[in-house]
């Protein structure tokens, strides 16, 4: 059995398609993030994160901090934060990852 995380949940591949390890219900059965309990958009933005400048996309890990990852719009990657801080919903951001943007600017 093959078991994997889907915004923050634990899901297993059963029979050929992923389900949520909790209930068995297909991962097409919207949730809201474990995290910080948004519902993603039809945009597909990270509600924990909102929109970041010079970001291509990102993913907070939904409280699995080591599958959280930014790609930003230079083709960096980084992968991974041992801390995720949230402050205001849908527009939170990790001082961290700011640091992690600049640092990515000058390489």
């Amino acid at each position: 059995m093959t078991r994997s995380y889907f915004r923050g949940y634990p899901i297993i591949r059963t029979n050929e398609r992923w389900v949520y390890e909790d209930t068995g219900e297909t991962i097409d059965i919207v949730r809201p993030c474990k995290k910080c309990g948004e519902l993603f958009q039809a945009d597909d933005i990270d509600p924990c994160l909102g929109e970041l400048p010079g970001v291509e996309n990102a993913c907070c890990g939904h409280g699995v901090s080591e599958r959280a990852y930014i790609k930003f719009e230079s083709g960096v990657i980084v992968r991974g934060f041992p801390t995720i801080q949230y402050t205001e919903r849908g527009k939170s951001h990790n001082q961290a990852l700011d640091q992690t943007q600049k640092d990515a600017q000058v390489s």
